[in-house]
């Protein structure tokens, strides 16, 4: 998942680049950038609920059903689930790979594996922050 590698924090609240605003329309919900970012920077901590790859599977069959599919690897043992409990980052929308305006990458603080958004390219505010 992770395209630059693990990386090593102490603590993420400083790296932030930009706080995040949810917008909702009729149909959805998504994130939106508050200040710019650049291509790089740590937007947010994908935050949610620490699961075992086996209640992921059972999860990822909720969510073909019709539920959001908010479960991403951690690591080996363990899957991130923002469906259920998290932060703002649970309601970030997909694109197409070429439209997607945030990755996600796994990085260390403090011992604990984490996962970071990060802007996949420069990106102005008041736009939406999108995952492939």
């Amino acid at each position: 998942m992770s395209r630059c590698g693990r990386r090593g924090f102490r603590d993420v609240s400083g790296l932030l680049r930009t706080s995040l605003k949810l917008k909702h329309n009729e149909s959805t919900v998504g994130v939106f950038l508050v200040e710019s970012a650049k291509e790089g920077d740590l937007i947010a901590e994908y935050a949610g609920e620490l699961i075992y790859e086996t209640t992921s599977e059972a999860r990822v069959d909720l969510a073909r059903d019709g539920e959001r599919d908010c479960v991403y690897n951690l690591n080996q043992s363990f899957d991130i689930d923002g469906a259920y409990a998290g932060n703002e980052t649970r309601f970030i929308n997909s694109a197409p790979a070429a439209k997607a305006t945030g990755r996600l990458a796994t990085f260390m603080v403090n011992g604990d594996h984490r996962i970071g958004v990060f802007a996949r390219k420069n990106i102005p505010a008041g736009a939406e922050l999108t995952l492939a």
